[in-house]
């Protein structure tokens, strides 16, 4: 019988190639897809690597038993994949014609005297094809994170907060740069600490993700420390790396920024078994901890509660939201078609609220979703959330004291910064955040999984 060590170190071994392979998609991936943009060589060459990264996981995939919620994630993947693949398929013309919107296009068509259209689902193909394409990366690294043993996933983790220290520390360098500077990857905007990211709000959300990830590991790593192994210095790197999140994030000037980052940490704090409540009532530090933690949840309660209320509303964004959702309904059961955003607004919007702006998002990742997507993309998400909800259930069942508990729970708050965000802009937009939080998402279903605490194995090596 092969002892755990033995276990581990086979498991790395199996792992390595496709850890490497992961690491240079995640790269890529987030040194050139820090903007909305949909083309470019930058999102090409992703889409292009993520093709072996996802084979690759397929057939590791295939060699091992799926257990626990990992065949619910997975399905749920393949349907968020199968969405705009179908928007790109013939449809008859009496689904077509199922939404009011798609009623007066047909009755324009036939007025400029265009016969015999093509029924497809999508209202913008070209637009539901790239659409498609930038899901590749995120797909492929969901895939080959649930096949990757405890101490790999681990380290593809602190990949992702080295990515977001390096686009913090070319922020910082970017807020004594000229416009033009070659430390500027977007000429076209003066230079506001965005990083990698056009966006600072999405720099913001970056460091966030890594600020709750860097808690996690720190703690992972304490619990894990044992006397002469040497890796008593980690907690405190991770924890270094957390302290320079936490000042850094202010810096980009997202209004955001304090609520996604205070309220998923905090939330990881309390759900990871890091204060004691049974010592609670006698033990002065554990007291002081918690009432630091919970000062800091109402903290970040408040400053949203402020941030949506009276004069502090972004009076263009809820309009944004508010005109998507009713073109939605117009373009409801099937939507307009994933990545067609742009003109479904434009020829939707009601006339009085134009405007001379370039409308390129809804700045609400769920209104546009229920535009693009219609009814089946709604069922998706909610799907989504359910396995996100199930493996969460699942990893506050493991002991407290659990690698996998405290690394999925750090994987799931990093989530819900995303999730959080998206309520008021448009992440998951950004190739770089959306091949994240597919990762993460793996992280999640992979930890919750009943055998997410072995490491993968080949059934070869089972037998």
């Amino acid at each position: 019988m092969n002892s755990p060590m033995h276990s581990e170190a086979q498991a790395q071994r199996h792992d390595r190639p496709l850890f490497i392979l992961m690491c240079v998609l995640l790269i890529v991936c987030f040194v050139t897809g820090g903007s909305s943009q949909e083309s470019g060589i930058g999102v090409m060459s992703a889409q292009v690597l993520a093709i072996p990264v996802l084979l690759y996981a397929l057939t590791r995939l295939i060699a091992c038993k799926c257990l626990g919620s990992v065949r619910f994630g997975t399905g749920v993947v393949a349907l968020i994949v199968l969405i705009p693949f179908l928007q790109l398929l013939p449809v008859p013309e009496w689904l077509w014609s199922l939404s009011p919107a798609r009623v007066s296009l047909q009755h324009d068509l036939a007025a400029a005297g265009v016969t015999g259209p093509r029924y497809r689902w999508s209202l913008v193909p070209g637009a539901t094809e790239r659409g498609l394409l930038l899901l590749l990366p995120a797909v492929a690294l969901f895939f080959a994170t649930i096949t990757l043993g405890r101490s790999a996933l681990r380290r593809v983790l602190s990949v992702v907060i080295g990515l977001a220290l390096f686009s913090m520390l070319l922020g910082i360098a970017q807020l004594g740069a000229e416009q033009h500077s070659i430390l500027n990857p977007y000429p076209q905007w003066v230079p506001e600490m965005g990083g990698v990211f056009a966006n600072p709000n999405h720099q913001a959300t970056a460091l966030a993700m890594a600020l709750v990830l860097s808690v996690a590991l720190m703690l992972d790593a304490r619990r894990r420390a044992r006397p002469g192994d040497g890796a008593h210095a980690l907690p405190w790197v991770y924890a270094a790396l957390a302290a320079l999140f936490v000042v850094a994030i202010p810096m980009t000037g997202s209004r955001a920024a304090p609520i996604i980052a205070i309220v998923p940490t905090v939330a990881f704090v309390l759900a990871c078994g890091a204060i004691p409540f049974d010592r609670l009532r006698h033990h002065l530090p554990t007291q002081l901890f918690f009432l630091i933690t919970m000062t800091a949840l109402v903290i970040g309660v408040y400053s949203a509660m402020s941030w949506t209320r009276g004069d502090k509303v972004d009076a263009i964004r809820s309009m944004l939201a508010e005109q998507t959702t009713m073109i939605g309904f117009a373009q409801a059961p099937l939507g307009g078609g994933i990545g067609g955003f742009i003109p479904l607004y434009s020829q939707g919007v009601d006339a009085s609220v134009l405007r001379d702006e370039y409308i390129n998002s809804a700045h609400n990742e769920y209104a546009q979703l229920w535009l693009e997507g219609g009814v089946l993309a709604v069922f998706g998400l909610l799907a989504a959330f359910a396995v996100l909800g199930l493996s969460v259930r699942r990893l506050m069942k493991l002991p407290a004291r659990s690698s996998s508990r405290t690394t999925g729970l750090g994987a799931m708050m990093a989530l819900l910064v995303v999730i959080l965000h998206s309520w008021v802009d448009y992440p998951l937009r950004t190739p770089a955040l959306l091949t994240v939080f597919g990762l993460l998402g793996g992280a999640v279903v992979k930890l919750a999984s009943d055998d997410a605490g072995a490491p993968f194995q080949l059934l070869a090596d089972r037998a």
